[in-house]
This record gives structure tokens, C-alpha cells and sequence, in this order.
């Protein structure tokens, strides 16, 4: 039986405990803006600051 690769994002911060999102979507958003996968309450980070596509 094959073992299923599930590939996760981490956000880890001096001031809150490590947080892990699970990577569901083909393309996934990290940013400002609440419609991003991973969203980041900094006004020092762009709305869509960086995205990752998953290839397989």
C-alpha cells in the first residue's frame, strides 16, 4: 500500500506558538490579503507576497 506525501506550510513567530497549514491547492498564496491561503496581518508584507505551485 502507498503511503500519501502530504506537504504542509509552516508559520513559526518569536511571539505565538508555530502554526501549520496543510498544502490543498494547486497554487498557494501567502500574503496580506484575507483570500490567501496563509495570511499575514503585517503591513510590511504585500498582498500577495509570495505564492507556491505544487507539481504533483
Amino acid at each position: 500500500m502507498q503511503e500519501q506525501f502530504r506537504p504542509y506550510a509552516y508559520l513559526i513567530s518569536q511571539t505565538e506558538n508555530a502554526k501549520r497549514y496543510p498544502i490543498t491547492r494547486t497554487t498557494w498564496r501567502i500574503g496580506r490579503s484575507m483570500d490567501n491561503e496563509m495570511t499575514l496581518p503585517d503591513n510590511s508584507i504585500s498582498r500577495r507576497h509570495a505564492e507556491i505551485q505544487r507539481y504533483f
